[in-house]
């Protein structure tokens, strides 16, 4: 059964229906950075990476073109993610484990399971309540496992303003 719409989930559906993915303002034709680091940890094919608020990113292309096998994007936005599914292919989406949910549901980690890599590149930019921070540093102190990573990237020390 999918998840009850949110007012985050409409909004973010209403922004990736709403504007050409390239337009958007994280929009990153390479994610040369986010690959770089991943390289730096040394992964097995096989580990489990998770990309967090993946929306339409290229990131999850570029993985599977490294060989990696168990590779989980999630997203608030079913519009994010269908565009994803649609960029990728259903041979290549099918190997993908696609979860629209809110990053701070407190039963998120259940669904993810234990994951070696946590990629987040801008979710975290939109957190702006104490207890959204607190929540997302509990599903990912949940899911990452001991000895994984957890790449985060901001692009403000203090959040969005709205």
């Amino acid at each position: 059964m999918p998840p009850a719409d949110t007012q985050a989930q409409r909004h973010w559906d209403e922004v990736y229906s709403g504007a050409e993915i390239e337009q958007t303002g994280w929009y990153e034709e390479e994610p040369t950075l986010s690959l770089a680091l991943i390289d730096g940890c040394h992964l097995e094919p096989d580990a489990p990476i998770l990309d967090v608020g993946a929306g339409a990113s290229s990131l999850v292309d570029r993985l599977l073109d490294r060989g990696f096998r168990d590779v989980t994007v999630l997203d608030i936005s079913a519009h994010a993610l269908d565009h994803m599914r649609t960029r990728l292919g259903p041979e290549h989406s099918a190997s993908i484990r696609f979860i629209r949910a809110d990053v701070t549901d407190p039963e998120l980690p259940e669904q993810l399971g234990t994951i070696e890599l946590w990629h987040d590149r801008a979710t975290l930019h939109f957190l702006i309540e104490d207890d959204q921070c607190d929540r997302y540093a509990a599903a990912l102190h949940a899911a990452v496992a001991p000895g994984g990573y957890a790449l985060l990237a901001t692009y403000a020390l203090h959040g969005a303003s709205t």
